[in-house]
């Protein structure tokens, strides 16, 4: 599974790449998320065992970039097309669109990658 996913610092370039070859959209900004846990995402924060000095070691962290561009809906639409067709794939965190002046639009995107290693790029 890990080969199949897209690898934590190739993931702007490549949202980046295929941002490009659409060519109608403008990007407004793009920027890393805090690295998290697997096992945090969703979950409280367990409270530590009473006399337990050892921390659980995480195995799997879920790496984000939030993108956010300017456009037409339909390029838009093209764009997130782009994105599933990849050979290598991604996690949808969340799509907003913000209707501007027609026929512009601003869509933010939350994407994850995971990976084994906890070190992740910052923009």
């Amino acid at each position: 599974m890990q080969q199949g996913l897209v690898a934590p610092e190739r993931m702007a370039p490549l949202l980046e790449t295929i941002l490009r070859a659409n060519g109608r959209l403008k990007m407004v900004s793009v920027r890393t998320l805090p690295v998290e846990p697997l096992s945090a995402i969703g979950a409280p924060a367990p409270a530590p065992a009473a006399g337990s000095k050892t921390a659980k070691r995480e195995l799997l962290f879920r790496h984000g970039v939030e993108l956010t561009v300017r456009g037409s809906y339909l390029d838009m639409v093209d764009y997130m097309n782009a994105l599933e067709a990849l050979p290598t794939q991604l996690f949808w965190g969340k799509a907003q669109l913000e209707a501007e002046d027609y026929p512009s639009a601003r869509l933010t995107l939350t994407l994850y990658t995971l990976s084994l290693d906890e070190k992740w790029m910052k923009l």
